[in-house]
């Protein structure tokens, strides 16, 4: 059986057979299905559309049990009492431990929720949703207050063995979740108990990969001499404004405004809206992309096929610098100018009360300037000098 179809009756021998990602859902018991994770793990699920006073609520989906902790017999008696009280009008995601304490399953809720209304990518959002396959299935019924730091070490340290990497990063959502409980519910004084695990040191940057300045000159020669007109210009745009190279590659033409010196970015990796401030340089190498934009294609560096823009693999950013262009950026921007602008020029996120109370928008002029001095400083490391747009070359 394939995810997807319905079957007549989930079976014990149906789940273990089950290998593909997806939900197997049954006629036998409507808004019973077993979900397979891209990992493999096994989760039983209950769904219903959740009515109160004759008015919708919303689709209600609730997790009932693993397999094969729980067997068929044992998930659809669990999936039929949470179907009954979803029937009866009332949230079963909802439930709260005593005093008001919230479970793990309304605090994971509850994250999501705010994760959406800020304005988070769906592809970060869906990141999140797939970490829950990594928590044991019983924190989901039980409070905040009962989870202890012993619990979230045990999850790490059985995640560590496998992929360090996501050990760290379930680690942080799950340190994220309660201290947005704690925000929320200060009189609660939830403690965090992840606060207690020393997560894995990021991996440091391999040397031979940076981007320096004996480095430069070779690399950028290398990004001249390819053919592709957009790739060129693409890492020419890198190099000058450290931009994440999914946001350089999706630019969209009508976001362009050269009267103000500016290329708006509605919604990036941090969920918000980004000013990129334009110096010379910049005009230049995006004024060049425009001559090779292609009619009808909304994106500045468009693909191959239409409607589509420049895609990046691997190869050519190993061949080319990739990511390695933001780490040069930052590196020289900090020499050049205040950390806060720099932040604000990367789309980094400026920490603690400062980034509270610190707008792009009313700062514009400053971070106009600032990148101004910072494409002199870089092009002075090129030891080349910027050609008239209109003679055909953006570098001479």
């Amino acid at each position: 059986m394939k995810p997807g179809k319905q079957a007549k009756a989930l079976t014990d021998e149906m789940a273990r057979k089950a290998k593909d990602p997806g939900d197997y859902t049954c006629g036998k018991t409507p808004g019973f299905f077993l979900r397979v994770f891209p990992t493999g793990a096994k989760c039983w699920m209950a769904r219903a559309d959740l009515y109160m006073d004759g008015h919708y609520i919303r689709n209600v989906k609730k997790s009932v049990g693993r397999f094969p902790q729980l067997d068929t017999r044992e998930a659809r008696d669990a999936a039929n009492a949470v179907l009954a009280r979803i029937r009866d009008g009332e949230d079963p995601t909802k439930d709260r431990g005593p005093n008001g304490m919230p479970t793990f399953e309304q605090a994971w809720d509850d994250y999501i929720d705010r994760c959406q209304r800020l304005g988070r990518k769906e592809k970060t959002i869906r990141g999140y949703k797939g970490q829950r396959q990594y928590i044991p299935n019983d924190w989901f019924r039980r409070p905040l207050s009962a989870i202890t730091e012993d619990d979230v070490l045990d999850v790490f340290k059985k995640l560590s063995k496998k992929t360090p990497p996501t050990a760290n990063a379930v680690v942080i959502t799950i340190k994220s979740i309660f201290n947005h409980q704690r925000k929320l519910k200060p009189r609660l004084s939830i403690v965090n108990p992840a606060l207690a695990v020393e997560r894995h040191p990021k991996k440091e940057a391999d040397p031979d990969q940076l981007i320096t300045r004996d480095k430069l000159p070779a690399l950028l020669k290398i990004v001249d001499s390819d053919k592709n007109h957009q790739r060129r210009l693409l890492n020419r745009l890198l190099f000058l404004t450290g931009l994440r190279v999914e946001n350089a590659s999706t630019i969209l033409r009508e976001r362009i405004n050269f009267e103000q010196h500016r290329i708006t970015t509605p919604s990036t990796k941090a969920g918000r809206q980004f000013w990129l401030p334009m110096s010379d340089e910049i005009e230049a190498v995006v004024r060049e992309a425009l001559k090779h934009a292609k009619p009808g294609n909304p994106y500045l560096f468009p693909g191959r096929t239409s409607g589509s823009h420049i895609s990046k693999n691997k190869q050519d950013d190993a061949e080319h610098g990739g990511h390695d262009w933001r780490h040069f950026f930052n590196t020289v921007a900090s020499a050049h100018a205040n950390p806060i602008i720099v932040s604000l020029l990367t789309d980094h996120t400026v920490s603690g009360v400062k980034g509270l109370y610190t707008h792009p928008e009313i700062i514009f002029p400053e971070m106009l300037e600032a990148q101004r001095k910072i494409s002199k400083a870089l092009m002075l490391l090129t030891k080349v000098k910027v050609a008239k747009v209109d003679e055909g070359e953006v570098f001479a």
